[in-house]
C-alpha cells in the first residue's frame, strides 16, 4: 500500500487558487488520476477524495518542475496566466459585482471562475443581467439554483467524482447564463 503524504495542504486561499488552477486543468487532472504509473512514481494514490487530488496534481507539478515528470500538467507559464485573469475575476466580483459572496463558498467560485474565463474571457463581456445571475449562482445553494436557473447543482462531500460533476454542472450554468 502507498502511503498518501499531504502535498497541498494550507490556507482556504490557496486552496481556492489550487482548486481553481485544477479546473482550468481538469483535463490533466482526469490523465493523471488514470494513470497508475504515474501515481506510483509519485508514490501516491488517488483514493477518489479531493484531497488526494490535490496531492497529485501538487506532487505532479513539483516533479515537472524538477525535471523528473512526463508533462501532465500546466506549465509555470501558464498557471500565471491563469492566476492573472483569477486575480481580475476575484476582484471584479469581490469588489464590485458580488461583494458579499460567502468565503466559505471558496471552492464553487473557484470553479465559476475557471468556468468564467473560458466561457467569457473577460469580465467586461459579462452584462448585467448576467452579473445578476452569476450572483445567484454564487449566494444561493442547490435548490435556489435549480429553482430560477432550472439546472442542477449537487453537493459534492469531499469525495472527487463528486467535485467533477459539480465542476461539469458549473460549466453547464455558464453556459446556460451566457443565453440570458
Amino acid at each position: 500500500m502507498i502511503r498518501r503524504r499531504a502535498k497541498a495542504g494550507g490556507q482556504a486561499a490557496s486552496q481556492m487558487v489550487l482548486h481553481y488552477i485544477m479546473v482550468r486543468d481538469v483535463k490533466a487532472v482526469e490523465t493523471l488520476l488514470d494513470s497508475g504509473a504515474a501515481q506510483q512514481r509519485l508514490k501516491l494514490k488517488y483514493d477518489k477524495t479531493t484531497t488526494s487530488v490535490f496531492d497529485l496534481y501538487c506532487a505532479q507539478a513539483q516533479a515537472q518542475s524538477a525535471g523528473t515528470g512526463a508533462p501532465i500538467v500546466a506549465d509555470v507559464q501558464a498557471v500565471a496566466s491563469w492566476f492573472s485573469e483569477f486575480e481580475i475575476w476575484f476582484n471584479t466580483i469581490k469588489g464590485s459585482k458580488i461583494p458579499r459572496v460567502p468565503l466559505n463558498s471558496a471552492t464553487k467560485v473557484a470553479s465559476f471562475i475557471a468556468a468564467a474565463t473560458q466561457t467569457w474571457g473577460s469580465v467586461n463581456d459579462v452584462s448585467e443581467s448576467q452579473w445578476e445571475n452569476i450572483q445567484l449562482f454564487l449566494m444561493k445553494g442547490p435548490a435556489d439554483i435549480q429553482l430560477h436557473l432550472g439546472m442542477e447543482f449537487s453537493a459534492t462531500r469531499g469525495k472527487w467524482p463528486g467535485q467533477k460533476k459539480q465542476i461539469d454542472q458549473t460549466f453547464a450554468i455558464c453556459r446556460k447564463i451566457t443565453q440570458t
